[in-house]
């Protein structure tokens, strides 16, 4: 027998929580799988009900009015009728004194709240599992003793015939009338005694075919069972284990039925025996698989202790676990960048617009022409590294287009030649194209700069940067760092690699986070992989790395492909500087430095200003003075009325004044929408005083009610 046998169909399982939300989570989650439900709401209803119905599985929450969990457990196991009902203990309490008391009382399991559906459908069915092999199990033994009892009568009972028979034999031989007689009847008990050790051995016969049935029964359930199930003797020999657990067994212990387990991958037997630290469940790793191990004592006969072992791997469940948290700690970082966007925007605007202002002075000292060109670059690059952070948590816009790759990567290998060490090679390999797909010119040339310069760093020697386009197709899987498997869907396949120091394990999975380096102190911030993750994510692409130290790293960037067809040459037109004619431009802007900054900025390129510190104050001034402004710029995010409740109000009025938003928050989804309700541009902050000269210009001569791209 290597088998063992599962839940029996429609078991009954009783569940006691004095929580209603519980019990009916509990009772729904059981009953769609396939189990009768009885409720409890306290103790002692839990321990009538037990003691009437006899279920087959008891779910016991600890704390209870009046009779808690460990005493309606402890008067279970003092009725022989509930004795060896199994209890598994249910509460929100975690710490191992409430863990080791209920097992001192009896109980066989505990689960912690909040649930889990995987982990109680699970752990219900291993025990259910476990209690029907104990009974089966005793089933037997008690069937098999009671033959050997009948079998022992049957012998007595011939023993004695046959002694009987031969004293009267030897009392009557001389009376040979008498001693015929004597002899048919004892002939004739024998015969009936033949007849009833054949009936026996007919019955002896049928009763080990009966045992045989059952046999493979427990075979078939036990093949049943997705975890790994041992029977161990009290030496450590395997006894039984369904396939399952052989197979792990035989390819990761290389250990079969019938030989001595001493340990499974860094525990020893003795510990595996025993309760854990923490938890229920003991965890292992093998051949870079984890699991999860329980084990538990049974007697099979009077006096034969064994223990049933439940080997259940969880590979798959920890990496989603992983991922899962590594997810959660991105949207969080994501969250703080939205956050701080808006603020560090309007500094940076003030910035950058009293510079350029002051550089376009006349007769400006060159000294001071030089500081306060160190100072735009300056702003600039910390606009930059806000955008680098936005990048990361997919919160910013993107300019996506259809592009050739191919032309595109040939300028970037240009590019590299001139700004990575000689002693780095670089080579380009691709296959004939065109290789399309809708990007951001800019993001894309940021991402495969910084994988440049990551490289760089593995290679302080110099080496060899590769860079290859390949094409995967829809029928072909792809592996994501994040997602996982991902199938469905044609790919452009960018790889980069390099042949440096490569990323140690215990570094690989942390490489995407932001802020995470391994680089002294002052040499990185942690933000060049992070980024790259955001603008593929953002690209709707998946990205893969590969890497072992001392051999290279290989990034994998799967990018959406597009149709050759619906790739077009871009416009590379370039605007020239717009001043204006003296229109009226209406500034709403809650900040005041930022609303004083935009207000000298516009006078400069000959705008006449009026300036609203929000939305509401801005809608009043229209009220009364719409027929003077000819064009409304305002920031998005104001107290009382932000701008785009002002947009609505501005055309429910019926007035036809172009409206320009500025926004310091990553909102570009909801603004790319907006020109179908009457919006004409927007732009991002901190703004280009250029930048905005050219929007307003062409906002002003744009025709009435049409939106310009931003």
């Amino acid at each position: 027998m290597d088998d063992l046998i599962g839940p029996p169909a429609k078991a009954n399982i009783l569940i006691a929580d004095d929580t209603a939300a519980n019990l009916q989570l509990l009772s729904v989650m059981l009953e769609s799988n396939g189990f009768c439900v009885i409720k409890a709401s306290d103790g002692r209803s839990a321990l009538a009900l037990a003691r009437e119905l006899l279920p087959d599985l008891i779910l016991l929450d600890i704390r209870m009015p009046g009779m808690d969990g460990y005493d309606v457990c402890r008067q279970l196991k003092l009725d022989p009728a509930t004795y060896s009902t199994p209890v598994i203990f249910v509460s929100a309490l975690d710490e191992q004194t409430d863990k080791v008391q209920g097992f001192a009382v009896g109980g066989v399991d505990y689960i912690t709240k909040p649930f889990q559906s995987k982990e109680v459908l699970a752990r219900v069915e291993t025990h259910l599992t476990l209690r029907n092999l104990q009974r089966q199990l005793e089933t037997q033994n008690l069937q098999l003793q009671q033959e050997i009892r009948v079998r022992k009568k049957v012998e007595e009972a011939l023993k004695q015939a046959n002694e009987e028979l031969e004293e009267r034999v030897q009392a009557r031989t001389a009376e040979l009338s008498a001693a015929n007689e004597i002899l048919n009847k004892e002939l004739q008990m024998r015969r009936q005694t033949e007849e009833a050790l054949l009936k026996s051995q007919a019955e002896r016969e049928a009763l080990l075919e009966q045992v045989r049935e059952q046999a493979q029964q427990v075979r078939e359930i036990m093949n049943s069972v997705p975890e790994g199930v041992l029977l161990l003797a009290d030496d450590g020999q395997i006894m039984l284990a369904n396939p399952t657990a052989q197979k792990d067994l035989k390819n990761l212990f290389n250990l079969k039925v019938g030989e001595i387990l001493v340990q499974l991958g860094d525990k020893a037997l003795g510990q595996l025996l025993n309760s854990p630290p923490q938890g229920l469940w003991h965890e292992i790793s093998a051949a870079e698989r984890a699991f999860e191990v329980i084990a538990r004592p049974t007697t099979l006969g009077e006096d034969n202790q064994y223990w049933v072992m439940v080997l259940r791997d969880v590979t798959h469940e920890r990496e989603l676990q992983t991922r899962s948290q590594q997810q959660e700690r991105l949207a969080a970082v994501g969250q703080l960048a939205a956050g701080i966007a808006h603020d560090f925007n309007n500094i940076l605007a003030v910035i950058l617009l009293y510079t350029e202002m002051a550089l376009d002075a006349p007769d400006l000292d060159r000294r001071l022409r030089e500081r306060l060109f160190t100072i735009l670059q300056q702003s600039r690059r910390a606009s930059d590294l806000i955008q680098q952070v936005l990048d990361f948590s997919r919160r910013t816009r993107l300019e996506r287009r259809p592009m050739d790759l191919q032309p595109f990567f040939k300028e970037q290998v240009k590019l590299l030649e001139r700004t990575l060490p000689e002693n780095i090679r670089i080579e380009l390999n691709f296959e004939a194209g065109p290789w399309v797909m809708s990007a951001d010119p800019t993001r894309m040339q940021q991402a495969i700069m910084n994988l440049a310069v990551n490289a760089r760093d593995a290679m302080p020697d110099g080496g060899r940067l590769s860079i290859r386009l390949g094409r995967v197709s829809a029928l072909t899987p792809i592996h994501c760092i994040a997602c996982g498997t991902v199938t469905g869907r044609e790919w452009i396949h960018v790889m980069i690699a390099d042949n440096g120091a490569g990323i140690a394990p215990e570094v690989l999975p942390h490489i995407f986070e932001p802020f995470f380096t391994t680089k002294t102190q002052g040499q990185g911030t942690g933000l060049g992989l992070s980024q790259v993750f955001g603008i593929v994510e953002t690209h709707d692409g998946h990205v893969d790395v590969s890497s072992s130290e001392d051999q290279g790293a290989t990034f994998s960037l799967y990018l959406p492909a597009l149709a050759a067809k619906s790739y077009t040459e871009p416009d590379t037109d370039a605007s020239s500087f717009i001043r204006g004619m003296n229109q009226t431009i209406l500034v709403v802007e809650d900040d005041p430095v930022t609303r004083q900054a935009l207000m000298e900025g516009l006078n400069l390129l000959n705008y006449h200003v009026v300036c609203t510190s929000d939305g509401s104050e801005a809608a009043r001034y229209l009220a009364e003075h719409a027929a003077e402004v000819d064009l409304v710029l305002s920031d998005v995010v104001m107290p009382e009325m932000g701008g785009i409740p002002l947009l609505q109000k501005i055309r429910r009025d019926g007035l036809k004044i172009p409206v320009i938003l500025m926004t310091g928050h990553p909102l570009q989804n909801e603004l790319e929408n907006m020109p179908d309700d009457g919006l004409t541009t927007w732009l991002l902050k901190p703004p280009r005083l250029k930048q905005l000269a050219k929007l307003i210009g062409e906002a002003l001569r744009a025709p009435t009610g049409q939106g310009i791209k931003p």
